[in-house]
């Protein structure tokens, strides 16, 4: 479904998620998204608790399929966001970016913008996080880290050149534990 004021509140910001024919209520905070989120890409977290933590966060009343990543998934698709590359996401141009590492701009950005501060501010659905997010003006602190990540530098020569590059560098995404493992398996074979 496609976001629509017309539609009854529910269905724009669902407080409820259906996974495997069973209806689940779920706490749609910000917030409670983003810890999830964190939770699933941290690797020194065995499994079985992190479906605990997700568990205890996420479904009201601790009542949780037995598949909770799955509904996570499922509420997050029928909320009208990308689940298929959990803790990082695109926005609305396509760039990469962090909700852990670009939390300082995104804080920044939402204070400077729409007056609120994410640290302070009450109940706020993922929906309205995530709409809010993408309507960030390009002048804001977070569409700059983001337009910089992207610069293409290939036109540029010189101590220009360097000094894009460096800047360029300085905002690029972390290396993931997995990325690293895949270049370091490279590294050893290839050298």
């Amino acid at each position: 479904m496609s976001f629509s004021l017309s539609r009854p509140l529910g269905d724009i910001l669902p407080s409820m998620v259906r996974w495997q024919d069973a209806m689940y209520e779920v706490n749609a905070d910000f917030r409670v998204i983003l810890k999830i989120l964190r939770l699933s890409g941290d690797e020194s977290v065995p499994s079985p608790q992190k479906v605990a933590l997700a568990t205890r966060m996420f479904f009201k009343d601790n009542h949780a399929p037995e598949d909770v990543f799955g509904a996570v998934g499922a509420f997050l698709s029928n909320a009208e966001c990308k689940a298929e590359n959990l803790g990082l996401s695109d926005d609305e141009s396509g760039v990469a970016f962090c909700y852990e590492f670009d939390a300082a701009e995104i804080f920044a950005s939402f204070w400077a913008v729409y007056g609120v501060d994410l640290l302070q501010v009450g109940f706020m659905h993922w929906v309205v996080f995530r709409k809010l997010l993408a309507a960030l003006p390009d002048d804001c602190a977070f569409q700059c880290k983001l337009r910089l990540r992207e610069l293409d530098t290939s036109a540029l020569s010189g101590d220009e050149r360097q000094r894009a590059e460096a800047a360029r560098l300085s905002v690029a995404l972390p290396e993931t534990a997995r990325e690293r493992r895949g270049r370091e398996a490279f590294e050893r074979i290839w050298g």
